[in-house]
């Protein structure tokens, strides 16, 4: 993957959802990522669904097309497929991103050389 964009923590990371059922973490965040920023590459182990609620966010998964979506859209995260999101208008993303998770489960992996920190993403 080429990256597009500055690499940042999300603006906001709210957790909206955190409830454990028939063993799997069901896991849901509201965050806002700053217009022209990005994700560094990063995988997800069970993969996640991101849904806009304003902004523009470009996808870019490895071996796929960049993928846009607006408000109003979603778009699914592939299992173990290095990837990132970048808010490509001028107009901070704000979005929910959903996973499920096996216990002790990361919700993603860092792996982008030089970007480790940002893995503290969530939560802010």
């Amino acid at each position: 993957l080429e990256p597009v964009g500055t690499p940042s923590v999300l603006k906001q990371s709210t957790r909206v959802l955190d409830e454990t059922a028939d063993g799997i973490r069901h896991l849901v965040y509201r965050e806002v990522r700053a217009a022209g920023t990005r994700s560094p590459i990063h995988i997800h182990s069970s993969g996640g669904v991101t849904c806009l609620i304003s902004g523009e966010m470009t996808l870019f998964v490895e071996g796929l097309p960049p993928s846009v979506s607006r408000a109003g859209d979603c778009y699914w995260m592939p299992a173990n497929t290095p990837m990132y999101g970048y808010a490509s208008s001028t107009e901070d993303a704000t979005f929910f991103d959903s996973f499920n998770l096996a216990p002790g489960e990361e919700t993603w992996s860092v792996i982008e050389l030089g970007q480790e920190e940002l893995s503290g993403n969530f939560d802010r």
